[in-house]
């Protein structure tokens, strides 16, 4: 069986699994694994220099300027799903392939995504308070809602957004969405799942509109004030997990100023959010971790190791 030379996997946190190094090893006659803090943009440079395939995440940024004059590298993971800390054009015009985990984690990031749902819907932080100041119930007004009384919108419709739709229709919740191309997305329908024609009209027709868009041109700054002024219910939450690219900055501070929102999810920020000035008790926050837990990332490792083991394989047996 053909093999690589040499194998790096540059990020200090890569959750290994006996399976996944196993698989690794099986191809690459070398296999150097980082035990030092994450790398640099220098270090990155040295290690496409360096390495048959490089294994990164989601904080290193692969853009032309950490090409080195002499690149080496052919095959770059990444452990995650999105690769927009990836300049895809400038790898394929070096002939460098790269592969994801594309859906991974998508049963965590999910359960998060209901999670904060009923977080939010059950106003949790609020009972949590309401006990711990002896307020109880007087401290919980208005009383908490049934999930399966709100309608849930899904802006995408990839694997996250697919799961979501499954779990919360099993729950006789109503699940509304909007995709540019519904017609590709069959497996909706069959949970009944209905499309709506524009995001804005989603926005205007659900109690709570959940994120599961990539970060493009397209979809940058998608959701600002004028957006969220469509909506037409009550109560009415937002839940972001895909990319803060895709909320205009400044967004939430003002929606939740001018009433627009109830309560807000959120697992990423701009860099400019002052976090500070959200209200504690309409906002729940956490630090882009839905789609990390002790078991996600041991999947992720594994399924890296299957598909960048299979693509080394596929190209090694070309003439």
């Amino acid at each position: 069986m053909q093999t690589i030379q040499r194998l790096t996997i540059s990020i200090p946190n890569f959750y290994t699994t006996p399976e996944s190094m196993a698989l690794l090893k099986g191809i690459a006659e070398h296999v150097d694994v980082n035990t030092g803090p994450r790398p640099s943009p220098e270090q990155l440079t040295h290690y496409l220099e360096e390495t048959d395939a490089l294994i990164i995440g989601i904080k290193e940024y692969i853009y032309p300027d950490v090409f080195p004059s002499k690149l080496r590298t052919r095959w770059l993971g990444t452990l995650s799903i999105g690769v927009d800390h990836i300049d895809l054009d400038a790898c394929e015009e070096r002939g460098l392939q790269v592969i994801n985990t594309p859906a991974a984690n998508a049963s965590s990031v999910a359960e998060y995504t209901i999670a904060s749902m009923l977080s939010m819907v059950k106003k949790m932080w609020t009972c949590n308070k309401a006990v711990r100041e002896g307020t109880k119930r007087k401290g919980v007004h208005p009383f908490p809602r049934d999930l399966s009384a709100m309608t849930v919108g899904l802006l995408g419709a990839g694997p996250i957004a697919y799961k979501v739709a499954r779990w919360l229709t099993a729950m006789d919740v109503t699940v509304k969405a909007w995709t540019y191309r519904p017609d590709a997305h069959q497996e909706f329908d069959a949970l009944g799942v209905r499309w709506v024609e524009s995001p804005e009209e989603l926005c205007r027709q659900v109690n709570i509109l959940s994120v599961h868009l990539p970060a493009t041109p397209k979809t940058k700054g998608m959701i600002d004030l004028p957006f969220l002024n469509h909506r037409a219910q009550r109560p009415f939450y937002l839940v972001n997990t895909s990319r803060a690219d895709l909320i205009a900055p400044q967004t939430i501070k003002q929606a939740l100023a001018q009433d627009l929102l109830d309560a807000v999810a959120l697992d990423v920020f701009h860099d400019e959010d002052r976090l500070e000035d959200l209200p504690v008790e309409r906002c729940l926050l956490s630090p882009h971790l839905a789609g990390v837990t002790t078991d996600s990332l041991a999947r992720m490792s594994v399924a890296l190791a299957e598909r960048l083991v299979a693509q080394i394989r596929q190209d090694l047996q070309r003439p």
